[in-house]
């Protein structure tokens, strides 16, 4: 599925498409969304602070894909895309710098090279050479199991870690602990095309990034009594516990409306002077109740 920003894609429903355009709007019911929840300074506004960001890292991305285009094609450039690229970046995120090296952890018999870490948010950097999706040999991270199989492996496996960035300085993916083993679900910024858009139309999405990505996120909301600093009571959780709420409304009024279609279709295709032999077909048994139910759904759907 698409969000409706150009260049963020939502899977999973991990925060649908419909959150991020409240995040975007700054949906005065979504906890954790005001100008103080991000410890600004006083009189600063979301605004401004993003648009300060914006305008270091596009500086900061144009001399980095410079870099970048003469990099050899076998190359994952890890050490480049970590120190012109990812760290300023991640501390305009309001992440403390340096990150933190994180130690290969062992998780029964298998091991995880998490690359980094901040507090109880695992954040696994790779190079701009290494595909997220794809298994790259001798590559730290990358090369038992592709680097985001690795980090949800680990958020899956690991009950004091739930949520975790995953980035190789051109996409950067917002994971969580994920049940369904076989549908991803993540958040993804296409950071390559969110820089290098034309006439910097890509901030709008940038600046999405930045309510979504920033540390404060990734803590209790500012300025609450709750002691507990534990990722259930993350800002990042309440939205996806909204966006849960939101999704089982959704799906209640979807079977309401289900509910009445049937009572006006069943009804309507039975007497219907036209539909004789549906009638015959009911009365003798040669469709049965559940057939027609079912025939009716399917029409429905």
């Amino acid at each position: 599925m698409k969000a409706s920003a150009s260049f963020i894609r939502s899977e999973g429903g991990l925060l649908p498409a419909d959150l991020l355009a409240r995040i975007r709007a700054r949906d005065p019911n979504l906890p954790g969304i005001k100008r103080g929840h991000y410890g600004l300074a006083d009189g600063e506004t979301l605004n401004e602070a993003a648009s300060r960001s914006w305008a270091r890292l596009t500086g900061l991305w144009r001399r980095f894909a410079q870099k970048l285009a003469t990099r050899p094609a076998d190359q994952g450039f890890e050490a480049d895309t970590l120190d012109l690229w990812l760290r300023p970046l991640f501390q305009e995120l309001g992440f403390p710098q340096p990150l933190e090296r994180a130690r290969a952890e062992t998780l029964g018999r298998d091991t995880f090279a998490i690359s980094h870490r901040s507090g109880d948010l695992p954040i696994h950097l790779v190079g701009a050479g290494i595909l997220l999706d794809k298994r790259t040999r001798g590559v730290r991270g990358a090369a038992d199991v592709n680097p985001h199989g690795l980090l949800q492996d680990y958020l899956n496996r690991k009950d004091a870690f739930v949520w975790g960035l995953l980035s190789n300085g051109l996409r950067l993916r917002l994971l969580r602990d994920n049940a369904a083993l076989t549908r991803q679900a993540f958040v993804e910024f296409d950071l390559e095309s969110i820089f290098s858009a034309e006439d910097q139309s890509g901030y709008a999405d940038f600046f999405l990034l930045w309510l979504v990505c920033h540390r404060t996120r990734f803590a209790p909301i500012v300025g609450t009594p709750d002691d507990s600093t534990t990722p259930a009571a993350w800002v990042i959780e309440s939205w996806r516990s909204e966006a849960l709420k939101t999704g089982k409304s959704v799906k209640r009024g979807l079977r309401n409306n289900v509910v009445q279609a049937l009572n006006h279709l069943g009804p309507g295709f039975v007497s219907h002077r036209a539909n004789g032999p549906l009638r015959d077909a009911l009365r003798s048994g040669a469709l049965s109740r559940d057939a027609f139910k079912r025939q009716l759904l399917r029409l429905i759907y």
